[in-house]
């Protein structure tokens, strides 16, 4: 029967798509999100947006690692059937038939550097997220002077660190992780300049662009609760450097891993708090953090 030449290789190929299908459906075992058995909802870690693209980031290397191989190998075993079936050797058809399976590697190949990088960065910034909160949990509580820590934020503009509510202001902290290249001595600083970071090896400006959008999104937010006007200072922290000129307007500090604490202790905002506003700013954010209050998108 004329095509039946085409549709019995497939049977060499079937066990392959089978195998791809059961690697495609083990994906989720990677998935390091866990349910509570109190209510079902997810739970919620530090860093867990960067933890959530980091999983997908995984699956995504898993997939290309696993099913990769398999996918290239489905034209030269389809080829094969088809030389075992055929009577007439074609050798043009040959020949496609191993170009495809040579660009399907080569295009895996692309995808599996790509990934890797992607994870290797996600991992540099859940690793410096990490650190600013490890740093900042020493801040929650101290002395019982009124110094409050908030962690796992949804900010809609940009994830936040946290929020750290002071005696003197509210802020919120952004960490940002930048790879120190093997010619940059780690002494050499970051330089502030205005809406600018001036890295040895490079000019930055969004990170002080997010640090303000987060800033005024919370101010807004918590002026909408409280029917009065709060500053809120943003903060970008930078883990694995030293900064110098740390003040990026009134409304902006950015500050290096070793000048965090310091720098939050000391940082005196245009507008401070008086204590009934700092009461009222810590009960709303504590129950902001439980579930009870939900701010809004804009």
């Amino acid at each position: 029967m004329y095509g039946l030449e085409y549709l019995l290789p497939l049977v060499f190929v079937t066990p392959l798509i089978a195998t791809i299908i059961v690697v495609y459906g083990m994906r989720h075992l990677f998935y390091h999100r866990f349910i509570s058995p109190i209510d079902g909802a997810f739970l919620n870690e530090p860093g867990q947006s960067l933890r959530n693209r980091l999983d997908s980031a995984l699956i995504r290397l898993y997939l290309l690692a696993s099913a990769g191989p398999l996918l290239a190998l489905i034209p030269i075993v389809y080829g094969m059937g088809r030389m075992l079936i055929t009577t007439e050797q074609n050798w043009l058809e040959w020949a496609l038939y191993g170009a495809g399976s040579t660009v399907v590697v080569f295009a895996l190949a692309g995808l599996m550097v790509a990934t890797w990088q992607r994870v290797r960065r996600l991992k540099l910034g859940l690793s410096c997220e990490l650190a600013v909160i490890d740093t900042l949990r020493s801040l929650d509580g101290r002395d019982a002077g009124g110094y409050a820590v908030y962690t796992s934020i949804d900010c809609p503009l940009e994830p936040m660190t946290a929020i750290v509510l002071t005696p003197q202001g509210v802020y919120t902290v952004t960490a940002k992780a930048r790879l120190r290249p093997i010619h940059v001595g780690i002494h050499e600083p970051v330089v502030v300049q205005r809406e600018q970071l001036q890295f040895p090896h490079m000019r930055e400006h969004q990170p002080v662009r997010e640090a303000r959008s987060a800033c005024r999104w919370l101010s807004h937010q918590l002026e909408a609760h409280m029917k009065t006007p709060v500053f809120v200072t943003g903060v970008v922290a930078l883990p694995a450097w030293q900064v110098q000129g740390q003040a990026s307007g009134e409304d902006v500090l950015v500050l290096g891993g070793h000048q965090l604490m310091q720098g939050l202790l000391t940082h005196i905002p245009p507008t401070i708090l008086t204590p009934e506003q700092h009461d009222t700013l810590a009960h709303l954010l504590t129950q902001w953090a439980a579930g009870n209050v939900h701010f809004q998108d804009k």
